[in-house]
């Protein structure tokens, strides 16, 4: 599954981040239409430990202003939204936020920041109203999605996540199909034995690619050489002697 994700919150006077409201849109068809099953939002108490009239005090004017939601307003208790960030997490395929510091919040591998991928910040941001909801922001966020790439995997859109996540292993096997064996031999050579699970039939096929698959058969005839703590290092299929002499 694939979330768009937005949020607001503020850095308490101790310095730890509280999240106030959220909304979490799924991606999973081409409707552009508000759907109450596809959306969850959440607008969250302060957590019991932060409950002060010091920390109101120096909250309440900044929230009030800038989200439109008093600090001691919520729906739902502070756990709750620990409960559902997990529970998001183990679902994810992706995470799409808008922002660095949103993606900085975030500690999955699998998050990728709207701002990274040309997203036109400067006119997102113009047709906001006066207050930052968070249901809103995800709500169009969605809108350019749909329009910039759609729920179907693609090479663009591959090529993308890619340059995100700097990792075929965070990858999903439909979103790696979608790579050329050019591309991966460029960028991510060194990860082909690490993902070969993951890769299509036509990529395991693919002499280019399999050219940079461990060589673990020849290992006792000293095809193996060792590392400092002992490790086999296997050679790859091209650098391997025996392997090609076989062939």
């Amino acid at each position: 599954m694939e979330y768009i994700i937005d949020f607001n919150g503020f850095i308490i006077p101790d310095g730890v981040f509280v999240v106030k409201e959220i909304c979490v849109i799924q991606v999973h068809n081409e409707s552009l239409t508000y759907n109450v099953y596809d959306c969850e939002h959440y607008v969250f108490r302060p957590p019991d430990k932060y409950i002060n009239a010091l920390i109101m005090r120096e909250n309440q004017d900044q929230d009030g202003n800038k989200y439109g939601i008093l600090w001691d307003y919520g729906a739902s208790p502070y756990e709750f939204f620990e409960q559902k960030l997990k529970a998001w997490v183990q679902n994810a395929r992706y995470f799409y936020v808008l922002g660095s510091q949103k993606h900085k919040f975030h500690s999955p591998d699998n998050v990728e920041d709207f701002a990274k991928v040309r997203c036109p910040i400067r006119e997102f941001y113009s047709k906001r109203r006066r207050f930052a909801c968070a249901f809103q922001n995800a709500q169009q966020l969605k809108h350019w999605f749909m329009d910039y790439w759609g729920v179907k995997p693609s090479y663009e859109k591959s090529v993308q996540i890619f340059y995100q996540l700097a990792d075929l292993r965070k990858m999903h096997p439909l979103d790696i199909a979608c790579l050329d064996d050019h591309f991966i031999l460029r960028f991510a050579k060194n990860q082909i034995c690490h993902v070969w699970h993951k890769l299509s039939i036509d990529l395991q096929n693919n002499e280019k690619i399999m050219d940079y698959k461990f060589c673990v058969k020849h290992h006792k005839g000293g095809c193996v050489d060792w590392d400092i703590s002992g490790i086999y290092i296997y050679p790859y299929q091209k650098d391997c002697y025996t392997f090609n002499s076989n062939k």
